[in-house]
């Protein structure tokens, strides 16, 4: 009930959190907010460490909370920001930025984060689990419709991580996803870039998820369900990938008949192919077609097409290919779980200027 209340007033009183910089921090002893921004930052997360009492759950106001050293996580917390799209967020204050583009300090999860879960926020550089790798032993780390420079499941090298079971579920990661050899890693309805550092012994599952800029290197990696894009009118499919009812994307005419897979590929069931992103998608509106092959688009829909060359475009699951499919589609808007009113009644009138009887029933998004 703390945390609900807590975010049904985030949710009210976004646009003055925004400006006061506010966080709020739950836990089992009550309700704490700190007003100084981001001054406050690293405090937030050495209390949550020192209370000790479970998982704390950091509310974040929208804007922007600029580092200027690293900031660590040491307890296991749930981190909930705004969201990270400007139109369904700005009722919050906006977009929750954590290091907005161009700052390069990090954010770190070291051990004893084990179970923490960040929501909604958009971090400008780098998150990485450990600041080295002996403290990188971070499992069960779940990201949630968030955006990411980079995403380290390690110290940001290319050395082993300790890390496992790490879930990222419906996000967008700009630059690279450094899987530096985890072991069950799974990403989920996800738009994602540059993914490196796996092995055959590390189970990497990437399901439902929509890879631009793809130039056909693949390290060991299970795809299933997932969509490539690539501005080519060829391309060569080079690795130790398996590949399961998945969509490649490109930009020719005969774009079908020059995509070859090299021998060393492990399986390739139900390949289809588009010439292009308007056959492919329902609709891609106001995206240049080189932006749309190589990025995530804002305004863009990726809904895929459901029929081409008389082929359905389906999964494994029977669902659609990319985003919408799986068991986690792709929210429209991004935003995180939050509350919203489910009833609000009020009398015909009022006693002595005084509303009476006001019932309000909030309640709070499962997803």
């Amino acid at each position: 009930m703390r945390i609900l209340s807590a975010l049904i007033l985030a949710a009210l009183f976004g646009t003055t959190l925004h400006a006061q910089g506010v966080i709020t921090r739950i836990d089992s002893d009550g309700t704490h907010f700190y007003y100084n921004g981001v001054a406050d930052l690293q405090n937030v997360f050495e209390d949550a460490t020192l209370n000790g009492l479970g998982t704390d759950t950091i509310i974040f106001s929208g804007g922007a909370f600029v580092l200027t050293t690293e900031l660590q996580i040491t307890s296991p917390v749930v981190v909930i920001g705004s969201g990270i799209r400007t139109d369904s967020s700005a009722v919050y204050g906006g977009t929750t930025e954590i290091n907005p583009s161009g700052n390069f300090s990090v954010v770190a999860l070291q051990n004893g984060a084990d179970g923490s879960e960040i929501h909604g926020v958009t971090f400008g550089n780098q998150v990485r689990l450990g600041s080295n790798q002996a403290d990188s032993d971070v499992d069960e780390v779940k990201f949630y419709r968030c955006n990411f420079g980079v995403l380290a499941i390690g110290n940001g090298g290319n050395n082993q991580t300790l890390a496992n079971g790490i879930l990222i579920e419906q996000c967008v990661i700009r630059d690279e996803l450094r899987a530096q050899y985890s072991t069950d890693l799974r990403v989920r309805n996800s738009f994602l870039k540059n993914i490196g550092y796996t092995d055959a012994n590390t189970n990497v599952e990437i399901k439902n998820c929509i890879i631009p800029g793809y130039d056909g290197t693949n390290g060991f990696i299970l795809y299933e369900n997932s969509i490539f894009l690539t501005n080519a009118a060829t391309l060569n499919v080079t690795g130790n990938a398996a590949f399961t009812n998945c969509l490649f994307v490109g930009n020719g005419t005969l774009f079908a008949q020059n995509v070859t897979f090299a021998p060393s590929i492990l399986t390739n069931v139900d390949p289809r192919y588009s010439p292009d992103l308007a056959a492919a998608f329902a609709s891609v509106p106001n995206v240049p077609l080189g932006t749309g092959y190589t990025a995530y688009q804002l305004n863009g829909n990726y809904a895929t097409t459901p029929i081409y060359s008389n082929a359905p475009y389906l999964g494994t699951d029977g669902l659609p290919r990319g985003i919408y499919g799986g068991d986690a589609p792709w929210k429209d808007g991004s935003l995180p779980f939050n509350p919203h009113w489910s009833l609000l009644t009020t009398p015909g009138n009022t006693s002595n200027g005084v509303l009476q009887g006001v019932h309000i029933k909030a309640s709070a998004q499962e997803n």
